[in-house]
């Protein structure tokens, strides 16, 4: 059992690696054009994306720390396609728990 955890926890720090180091030439077409408006995301907007995605299979955490919120996030965002704009809604509504 541990063999398991501790190779999916390489797994997820190795497409953690990867994905901070892809920076896309062209913004993606699945995030909105910033408006006017702040974009700044708010645990709202961030329960809105975990309702839509992650719900299914998940219930709200009650309280995650803030030194795994990063790692939930990511898993969500590989699994469920999250857009870059709804994985920092994600963060921002998992911190904020």
């Amino acid at each position: 059992m541990r063999t398991v955890v501790c190779i999916v926890v390489l797994n997820l720090l190795l497409v953690a690696h990867i994905l901070a180091q892809h920076t896309p030439s062209q913004p993606s077409p699945n995030v909105p054009a910033a408006s006017g408006s702040s974009t700044q995301s708010t645990p709202d907007e961030g329960e809105q994306v975990f309702r839509r995605n992650c719900s299914r299979c998940h219930k709200a955490p009650e309280a995650i720390p803030p030194s795994i919120a990063g790692t939930v996030a990511l898993h969500m965002r590989i699994r469920a396609g999250l857009s870059d704009r709804d994985y920092q809604r994600l963060l921002v509504f998992l911190n904020a728990r």
